[in-house]
């Protein structure tokens, strides 16, 4: 088998890099490190590692017992606790009230609901270019979450399918971007996708490369972030994403970054086993300072190491390193829904590290198989790179391989 033949499977692209990888990752205390650029967190509960086993408890002997403290009273905690759902996804409309203010006070007062949480439109909290305009009903959450000591969660919708009175976007959004209409191409999804294709204001999504999106867009974010940052009344912010893929990836079916209408394969994007391995790879070389990822504003070696830590310490057995030797290291990320199982992530050899990135799909849906052939492909490649060092000599195992 030729090596380039080889890692140009599609179910693993691998790359081994220079560096020693010790057989144990040791838990690491992250008090006062610098990780570099990025506003200052205050009011932050620590969360750890404090690791309580030799050989890196940090107080040796030490044993660890939970239990609560008997109260009387609900007492609140950072990052637990019942969130009271002031607005979900069809908006005010989820509010069975004639009288929706009064409603909303009392859902605040609730007193096993420790945090607040709102999941207004773009549309609903900035209907004109250049400034937020909250409405009513959110300036009172914010009012009253002050007045109960509680905090608010939030989300901001781009597309609203339970919104049936009006678009989730605003006019001077839609009147200058265009819209890719959503089609149905497999009938097993067509009790899902039936809240979207039957409400008009939700059948269709922008054009998100489309250059006016992306600066009304950037816009919001600002706003948003000069309303909010260091607000003591938020507790977080949803994250947002619409796909993910790497500029470059299978030459023979290119990324269709400009589309009309909804392709076959469901989405306006995809990602590939080979986006998540160049993801991992980039990661890693960026604690060097080199790569991809280091060349982004703000993203340094600091970054990519903490990021690494997180891969480190994921408890998910089974998958790629189901049968590698305990003794390596794997630094993964699994994910799974009914139809889709992948594992993507770092396998730490002595001399080298490679990566695996499988991704399985089967419309009667996956389940343990998808982990047995993540776990083969990681071993297979394991086998292969250490014949390749036994057959080059120590030089094959200092020397980037890559696909």
């Amino acid at each position: 088998m030729q090596r380039r033949d080889f890692l140009k499977t599609s179910v693993v692209s691998a790359a081994v890099t220079r560096g020693l990888a010790n057989s144990e990752v040791p838990a690491h205390n992250w008090g006062n490190y610098d990780f570099g650029s990025g506003p200052k967190a205050f009011d932050r509960l620590n969360q750890g590692p404090f690791p309580q086993y030799p050989p890196n408890a940090v107080i040796p002997t030490d044993d660890v017992v939970m239990t609560t403290t008997p109260s009387e009273d609900v007492v609140p905690n950072f990052g637990k606790g019942l969130i009271t759902y002031i607005t979900a996804d069809s908006g005010t409309d989820e509010i069975k009230s004639e009288a929706i203010l009064p409603a909303i006070e009392d859902l605040v007062r609730f007193p096993l609901g420790q945090q607040l949480y709102i999941r207004p439109t773009w549309r609903e909290v900035q209907p004109r270019p250049g400034r937020l305009e909250l409405p009513e009903y959110l300036k009172i959450v914010f009012d009253l979450a002050r007045k109960h000591n509680k905090r608010v969660g939030l989300r901001i919708q781009m597309s609203a399918p339970d919104y049936t009175r009006e678009p989730a976007l605003p006019d001077f959004v839609l009147n200058k971007v265009p819209n890719v209409d959503l089609v149905l191409t497999n009938q097993a999804e067509a009790r899902s996708a039936k809240r979207f294709l039957e409400n008009p204001h939700s059948r269709y999504q922008p054009r998100y490369d489309d250059a006016f999106f992306q600066s009304s867009f950037a816009e919001l974010v600002g706003l948003l972030a000069a309303e909010f940052n260091g607000n003591p009344l938020i507790e977080f912010v949803d994250t947002f994403m619409y796909g993910g893929y790497v500029l470059g990836t299978a030459a023979a079916r290119p990324i269709p970054l400009r589309v009309d209408k909804q392709p076959a394969f469901g989405v306006g994007k995809y990602t590939t086993a080979w986006d998540l391995a160049r993801l991992h790879r980039a990661v890693h070389s960026a604690t060097a300072g080199v790569g991809r990822l280091d060349a982004l504003p703000g993203f340094g070696p600091n970054d990519a190491r903490f990021l690494l830590w997180i891969l480190a310490h994921v408890v998910d057995a089974g998958k790629i390193d189901r049968f590698l030797p305990a003794s390596v290291p794997v630094l993964h990320k699994a994910g799974w829904i009914t139809k889709a199982r992948h594992d993507a992530g770092l396998v730490y050899l002595r001399g080298g590290t490679y990566v695996v990135a499988v991704m399985t799909w089967r419309p009667s849906g996956v389940g343990t198989s998808s982990d047995i052939l993540a776990g083969r492909v990681a071993a297979v490649a394991r086998a292969r790179f250490l014949e390749l060092r036994r057959a080059e000599g120590s030089t094959a195992g200092s020397s980037a391989l890559s696909a």
